[in-house]
């Protein structure tokens, strides 16, 4: 027993060195869930989960438990998605998820009191992907870049009484920026000199639960805003004509601040029920299109400000748990709905093609517990399914009709005498989409 707790604990401290070193956090937990239970649950954890899915859902959850657990699972993600009548898919929809929870074994008046999680995401075959869409293409913001980056977890967790329990889960990414350099070369041919420099983004996660009797929980959560600065800055010379290009997205893989506050009841032992509120401040975001600023001596090429098209939202969850005995083994049904109002505002749309309606989740999932298979150990077995139903939008485009300067709220065409003829903006005369998206998960768990 001595041998496997420190083995689990070395695994344990390896995630966490890890996770110090190279972390996300924007990722498809935000989107779908971490885990067939969360993803069941459409996210309605925060009050229960005291695994490793805590260290997203709530690190204080992990005081609240016990043990060493390890779960591995695949999560994907089909999008059944339409603006302007095509397809819009997710990219990497496909990526591993691990779930590693344990006791920090500590002895004197620290026995017992701390525990440590770590929860994880990789992609199948790149560590990030970013795509960045022109600012008139057709894009649902709420899903563009959320899903496709590295993502890990490191949380510690405190039992400061016991049914108290406080923690915090660190949110950190590298990211990359700096000049590129074209000069004419010995050939006459231009060559490059890229130089980049690496600086950190970090935020955290913060969570307390409290269990005051065995058939109530609370959770509360502060999730903080997390986006990654991506600049480059390339210099040139046409001609005899030097020419600056600035290039940046200041809100890569964005996830707005969140507030979470959750509870559940148990009012029978088999049976869990869970609702979350949370509020999210999206109206922070400007959207997923860079910004290119090219620079002429005495001319500066400035494309228009986008507009703050975002909204803070407020969004509920709720969550069932029913557990049948099979025996000395346990059978668990899971199941959640949640919504979620659009992100996006009422003002009018002029060159952006920003598409979102309000979402309406549902989800269900079980759970097979087999104890006493391997030795002291259990095995779990799990999957959950989630489809997240996107209402329709729908926005007429104004048209220009001035040869003077038009309004950020209108569309134009390439002539500026003629602005109302020959406009190609992809959402004229009306903006509309809609659609589906499922999200499907399977992990295998083992007590440590």
């Amino acid at each position: 027993m001595v041998a496997r707790r420190a083995r689990a604990t070395g695994a344990l401290t390896a995630c966490l060195v890890l996770g110090a070193v190279r972390a996300a956090g924007a990722s498809p937990f935000d989107v779908f869930g971490f885990g067939p239970s969360g993803v069941a649950s459409v996210g309605a954890r925060a009050a229960r989960a005291c695994d490793g899915t805590a260290s997203f859902y709530n690190p204080g959850g992990l005081a609240l438990g016990e043990g060493y657990h390890l779960e591995l699972g695949v999560l994907g993600a089909v999008s059944a998605l339409t603006a302007q009548g095509e397809r819009q898919r997710i990219s990497d929809p496909v990526g591993l998820t691990i779930a590693l929870d344990g006791d920090i074994p500590l002895e004197g008046p620290l026995e017992g009191v701390l525990r440590a999680g770590y929860g994880g995401y990789a992609l199948s075959d790149s560590l990030m992907h970013l795509e960045t869409p022109a600012r008139i293409d057709p894009t649902f913001p709420y899903y563009a870049n959320r899903t496709q980056r590295l993502v890990v977890l490191p949380a510690l967790a405190a039992r400061v009484t016991r049914w108290l329990g406080v923690g915090v889960a660190a949110n950190a990414f590298a990211s990359l920026g700096g000049p590129v350099a074209l000069s004419k070369g010995a050939s006459g041919a231009l060559e490059a000199r890229i130089d980049e420099e690496a600086t950190t983004t970090l935020g955290v996660i913060v969570g307390a639960q409290a269990s005051p009797t065995d058939y109530l929980r609370f959770g509360l959560v502060y999730r903080e805003e997390f986006a990654v600065p991506i600049r480059t800055r390339s210099f040139s010379t046409v001609g005899s004509m030097p020419l600056l290009v600035d290039v940046s997205l200041g809100q890569a893989f964005f996830t707005p601040e969140e507030y979470v506050l959750a509870i559940a009841v148990m009012p029978a032992p088999p049976l869990e029920l869970e609702l979350d509120a949370a509020y999210e401040r999206w109206g922070e975001y400007r959207g997923p299109s860079m910004r290119t600023r090219a620079t002429l001596p005495g001319v500066a090429l400035d494309p228009r400000r986008v507009p703050a098209l975002f909204r803070d939202v407020w969004t509920l969850r709720a969550a069932a748990t029913y557990r049948f005995a099979l025996g000395r083994h346990e059978l668990a049904l899971d199941a959640g709905a949640g919504y979620e109002p659009s992100v996006l505002r009422a003002e009018q749309q002029g060159e952006t093609n920003l598409v979102d309606g309000r979402k309406v989740s549902f989800g269900a999932g079980v759970e097979l517990i087999l104890r006493q298979l391997l030795g002291e150990r259990a095995l779990h077995f799990g999957a959950g399914a989630q489809v997240q139903a996107v209402g329709s939008y729908f926005q007429a485009k104004q048209v220009c009709r001035t040869s003077g300067a038009c309004a950020p709220d209108e569309v134009w065409g390439e002539d500026a005498l003629t602005p109302d003829a020959g406009i190609a903006n992809p959402g004229y005369p009306a903006l509309s989409g809609s659609g589906r998206v499922w999200a499907l998960t399977g992990a295998v768990g083992v007590d440590l």
